[in-house]
């Protein structure tokens, strides 16, 4: 008797899980990551380009999404991110250059197999503005920036109940970013590999 209530309540448990992901549902959550050498910049203007030599990145996505089909939602995600990078330019001086970023992507999240533990993929597409702070040289200040960005994420999502899921994962995202008043067509891009843990709620 005690083995068929156990059996019982693991597939109760296992059907109310395993329809979180289904068409109708709701998903909410956020996810962090930081990344530390993984990164390569480059900074190219008319007159000349440099690649980076140290950088740090601490992001942080937000964002809400509705599944159109079992597994697969739609939604939106907001990126707010801090990069602190040291650049080599060919002088002596070594920039230091701080950027502070928000942006807005449409997102595609796709889930895997059935089960407490779901492998998923997300692919990201976006726009959005950041303030560049130059230090340690002869140019510092601040100016505006454009940008355009996308990304692939993938990881598991592990369910602790049929609500909440815990997200471990390891992602890819490139940003693209020029200052809106500036005639040298200067511009700013980043690869990105980080790796980033979060949650989110099924509703």
């Amino acid at each position: 008797m005690k083995k068929i209530k156990t059996t019982i309540v693991i597939l109760f448990l296992s059907v109310t899980i395993y329809g979180q992901t289904e068409k109708g549902k709701f998903i909410f959550g956020g996810d962090t990551s930081i990344s530390f050498s993984s990164e390569k910049t480059k900074f190219k203007s008319d007159d000349f380009e440099s690649d980076n030599s140290e950088s740090s990145t601490l992001s942080f996505l937000p964002g809400a999404g509705y599944f159109v089909i079992d597994n697969l939602a739609i939604g939106l995600q907001l990126q707010v991110s801090s990069t602190n990078q040291s650049f080599n330019v060919g002088t002596e001086e070594k920039p230091t250059f701080k950027t502070n970023t928000l942006s807005v992507s449409p997102f595609l999240r796709y889930y895997f197999t059935k089960g407490n533990v779901k492998p998923y993929l997300q692919g990201r597409v976006g726009t959005g503005s950041s303030k560049f702070t130059r230090e340690n040289t002869s140019n510092e200040g601040e100016t505006k920036n454009s940008l355009f960005t996308y990304g692939v994420d993938g990881g598991v999502a592990i369910f602790l109940n049929s609500k909440i899921a815990v997200n471990l994962g390891v992602g890819y995202s490139s940003v693209r970013s020029k200052e809106k008043e500036d005639s040298n067509n200067a511009r700013t891009i980043s690869n990105i590999i980080g790796v980033g843990a979060g949650f989110n709620i099924f509703l």
